[in-house]
């Protein structure tokens, strides 16, 4: 069953072109098999694929030339891709947009090699980019400092699992480097390409900064209470034992009793969908997940503020749109 899409939504409906040009870079076919055919079923998945709309959006709402945005646009969506791959295998997760990760699939060193390879074509679909040396300069530093932040992120969220730490600003440093990172630097390519100003980049910089921290609360509250068209494991965050907001609220909040019954599951992989469902009971019953769905509502009214004192134009108000669509989306 198709479901409508929102007005919101409907911003996802560009077409840049993005598998066509990552298929210059990385063939389907190719040999050896095993370091083509995993890439291509990842991204046949689909994706929202918001993170190359943010280039091609920030490029025109100051004025630059889209033309130049598609190859940068692939570029970030495989880069995206890539740390999906990372991600799962550290995480052991066992689902990926609705079919089992690529770890799952092809097993470990496969899908290692897999985001190696796309994570050296990320870095030449800038290089052989028709832009200036300086302006390649530009953006291969920016890169590095973005994935330096995701790095960052993830190694605090690693080290986090084995403490009996849940705070939330530990919580939010993690989002900040594991999420907001990319989205940062999706948008700072637009930017950059379209030749802003400093105070430009400055301003979406802190919008989208925002924007990540927003779509990612969101995320961790769809894997709890999503419908399928979500494409992941429902409650495969409880069963990870991954400290997101809403488990923070609820250490902080909760009952002795309730927290009793709630660690007594939480990380355990064999946690059954019964288990899950009184996991659920005691979060809501806490009011954690009504308590990050206002927070992302916070976080998105100060991406939007920022975003206003950016040039007024029809991009700006798709970015808007865009905005909206991932705070209040069902997948």
């Amino acid at each position: 069953m198709s479901h409508p899409k929102s007005s919101d939504e409907q911003v996802l409906n560009y077409d840049l072109g993005i598998e066509e040009v990552i298929e210059k870079f990385i063939p389907r076919e190719g040999y050896p098999s095993t370091l083509h055919t995993p890439i291509w079923d990842l991204l046949d998945r689909g994706g929202k694929r918001f993170r190359p709309l943010l280039v091609y959006l920030c490029c025109k709402m100051v004025g630059g030339n889209t033309r130049q945005v598609n190859q940068l646009a692939a570029a970030v969506e495989l880069l995206h891709n890539m740390t999906l791959i990372h991600d799962d295998i550290e995480d052991n997760s066992d689902e990926r947009r609705g079919k089992p990760c690529l770890h799952a699939m092809y097993g470990v060193p496969i899908a290692i090699n897999t985001a190696d390879l796309m994570a050296v074509k990320v870095f030449d679909m800038i290089l052989s980019h028709q832009i200036s040396p300086k302006s390649k300069i530009i953006l291969l530093q920016k890169v590095t400092q973005r994935v330096t932040q995701m790095l960052h992120g993830q190694a605090i969220e690693i080290e986090n699992r084995t403490t009996s730490s849940y705070d939330e600003e530990i919580v939010l440093e993690i989002l900040r480097g594991k999420t907001s990172a990319l989205i940062m630097l999706s948008s700072e390519i637009g930017m950059i390409i379209g030749n802003c100003t400093a105070e430009q980049l400055q301003l979406i910089e802190r919008y989208a900064g925002y924007i990540g921290l927003a779509f990612q609360i969101i995320d961790d509250v769809l894997n709890l209470i999503a419908d399928k068209k979500y494409g992941k494991e429902i409650g495969g965050d409880l069963r990870e034992g991954k400290r997101t907001l809403i488990i923070s609220h609820f250490m902080l909040h909760a009952t002795n009793k309730d927290k009793t019954k709630f660690l007594q599951f939480f990380g355990q992989k064999n946690t059954s969908y019964k288990d899950i469902q009184q996991m659920l009971c005691l979060l809501k019953k806490c009011g954690s997940i009504e308590h990050c769905q206002k927070k992302a509502d916070y976080y998105l009214n100060c991406a939007l503020y920022y975003l206003q004192f950016l040039p007024e134009n029809e991009a700006r108000n798709s970015l808007t749109k865009l905005s909206r669509f991932l705070t209040k989306r069902n997948w």
